[in-house]
């Protein structure tokens, strides 16, 4: 019984034209996939805005001026981090990309299925755009938890940064295929 479990409702070939779930992974996929997680990531940090406005009364004036401080400060921090973190592994994903590749790894067709290098090259952007979201996402929080704290709306000056920052790392189609092209360039 070493067959592994297979859908009845889809045929094979359906399977194989599959840009997840085990099938073969297009560029379109990886793209859609880091878009998913990039609005995702967004509606994280609004819903948490929303819920701590809401829940918020009474108000503190003695740390007020100290908790907005502290949120730009992390604010101005996290753009530094992630932008650069971002770079720096952009960089070791391009320079594996170019020890293990040939020049055949280009993609002609949006809908073709990425080669092995193609996709250690994809997977690597991809775990330095959620990197890069993940710090900005947290400070957004941070932010929305000292707004709590505050009452201070600057708070939200900070947290629509950090959300434009997050949305600058969206993926599309184009991006990636200059990625791509950037590493096939040697």
């Amino acid at each position: 019984m070493d067959d592994p479990v297979k859908n009845p409702y889809i045929s094979p070939a359906d399977v194989a034209k599959s840009s997840s779930f085990g099938g073969e992974m297009t560029l379109i996929g990886y793209v859609r996939t880091g878009q998913i997680i990039t609005f995702s990531l967004i509606m994280g940090v609004v819903v948490m805005v929303g819920i701590l406005m809401a829940i918020d009364s009474g108000e503190d004036k003695n740390a007020r001026e100290l908790f907005l401080w502290i949120g730009v400060g992390l604010g101005s921090l996290a753009c530094v981090v992630s932008f650069a973190l971002g770079r720096v592994l952009r960089a070791q994903a391009l320079s594996s990309f170019r020890n293990q590749s040939s020049g055949d790894d280009v993609l002609e067709v949006d809908d073709k299925v990425v080669t092995p290098a193609v996709h250690q090259l994809l997977s690597n952007a991809f775990a330095a755009q959620l990197v890069g979201q993940s710090v900005l996402e947290g400070v957004a929080v941070a932010n929305a938890i000292l707004m709590l704290l505050d009452h201070n709306l600057l708070h939200l000056a900070v947290i629509v940064v950090m959300i434009v920052g997050i949305a600058l790392y969206t993926p599309t189609i184009s991006k990636r295929r200059e990625l791509i092209e950037e590493g096939c360039r040697m």
